[in-house]
Order: C-alpha cells, then structure tokens, then sequence
C-alpha cells in the first residue's frame, strides 16, 4: 500500500478542511466581511509556506524513514490538539479584549503551518527510494494532495457544517488526524513510539468528545455572541466561564 500517498491525502483533506472552518469562525466574530477571508486566506498561505520550508529542512537533515514518519504521526496529533486549542485560545482572547490583528494572524498561521510541514516529508518518503519510475510515484503523491485538498472543502462546507456546529467540525477533522496517525503508526509498525502514539491519538479523541459533551455543541459560538451583544458583561463574568469556551 503506497502510504506516502495516503498521508498526503489526508494532509491535504485535513488542511483545506481546516482552512474553511477557519474563514467561516473568524468570519463570523468579523462579520463576514470580505476582508475577513483576505485576513484567514493570507495567515494560511504563509503558514503553509513556513511549515513546508520547515519540512524540506527536516527531510535533507534525516535520512532514517522510520525517524520521518515519527515526526509525521507527531506533527498529524499536534495538529489535531492544535484544531481543539486554537479556536478556544482564540475565543478567550477575544472575550477578553486582548486580541489584535497580529495575534489572530498568528494563530490560523500556526493552524496550518503543522500540517504543511507533513507534505514535504510525505513527497521524501513516496519518491526517495525509487530509482525507476520516480515519476509515477511522484504523480502519486501529488495527486492524493490534490484529491484530499478538494474533497476537504467539498465535505466540511457540504456536509459537516450542514449536520454538525462548527465546533463539532473541528473535533471531527481533529479525529480524523489522530485517527490517522494511529492508523500509519500502526501499519508500519513502528514498534517503540507505537503505544505512545496510540495514547496520545486515544486521549486527543477522547479529551475533545468528553469536553464537547460537558459543555455543549454551541458553547464558543453562543459565548461570542453574547461578547459582542454585552462585552462588559462577559468580560467581568469571564473567570466563571472560561471552561465553556473550550469545545
């Protein structure tokens, strides 16, 4: 089974995906104005340049492929725990009044930096070690990027968003990654960092769903809400509420 290209695959699915969830929270505390998707489409392009310039790096300094998908299956979960922190940094900040332009640009750059950084390393492990018909392997990988980076759009703007909250859209895509270096770590059987990879997947997954059912689907959203309509208010009750912001 040509792994590289399933993990291009759902690092393209897991960012595009992330991209739209981002433009349509940051969206909505800005009022969708159309300066709203220039901001979150300009954080994310220079986050994805930063992480794949990071991932280039890594492949031309470590030549041992077991040590590269270590670093794959650990950038997959920090992404996946960065999908439910992120927002809820976000939204504290915001009811605090402590947000500004460069923190929020910071933040959806960190969002999609980490997955960036797995591209390289995925096109290193499809293409490296073949010789012969490097070419097609090369197709190969690119092409599940692509495939990923549409479907993503297509069923977080279609489908997810349609049946779930947005904070629920982004526990589900943070448990498709985790989900996902489970499910390479498992494959390869890297047998040393395998149970610790397990957990951390298990407990992500797991954390994300527990907090999600203590505090409702809705709760950074309708906490948002009543910021904008009462900000005096929700700032001096803010200590009392802090937990609710988390998805």
């Amino acid at each position: 089974m040509n792994y590289p290209a399933m993990l291009s695959f759902v690092c393209g699915f897991a960012s595009l995906s992330l991209e739209i969830l981002w433009v349509r929270f940051y969206s909505f505390v800005h009022l969708s104005t159309p300066a709203a998707f220039g901001f979150v489409l300009m954080a994310y392009l220079l986050g994805i340049a930063f992480g794949a310039r990071w991932g280039g790096v890594v492949c031309r300094k470590v030549s041992d492929e077991k040590r590269l998908w270590h670093y794959s299956a650990g950038a997959l979960l920090l992404s996946a725990l960065m999908s439910i922190l992120l927002p809820a940094i976000f939204s504290i900040l915001m009811v605090n009044d402590a947000n500004a332009a460069l923190l929020d640009f910071l933040i959806i750059a960190i969002a999609s930096s980490i997955l960036a950084f797995v591209f390289p390393i995925a096109h290193h492990l499809g293409t490296e070690k073949f010789q012969e018909k490097q070419g097609k392997h090369f197709a190969a990988v690119y092409t599940s990027n692509v495939f990923g980076a549409a479907l993503g759009p297509l069923i977080t703007g279609y489908i997810l968003l349609e049946f779930f909250s947005l904070q629920q859209s982004f526990l589900l895509i943070a448990g498709v990654q985790a989900s996902a270096a489970i499910l390479f770590i498992a494959a390869l059987d890297v047998r040393y960092w395998q149970k610790t990879c397990v957990a951390a997947s298990i407990g992500v997954i797991g954390g994300a769903f527990v907090v999600n059912g203590l505090f409702g689907p809705h709760s950074v959203i309708t906490e948002l809400t009543h910021f904008k309509e009462h900000p005096h208010t929700v700032i001096s009750n803010h200590l009392k509420l802090t937990w609710n912001l988390l998805p």
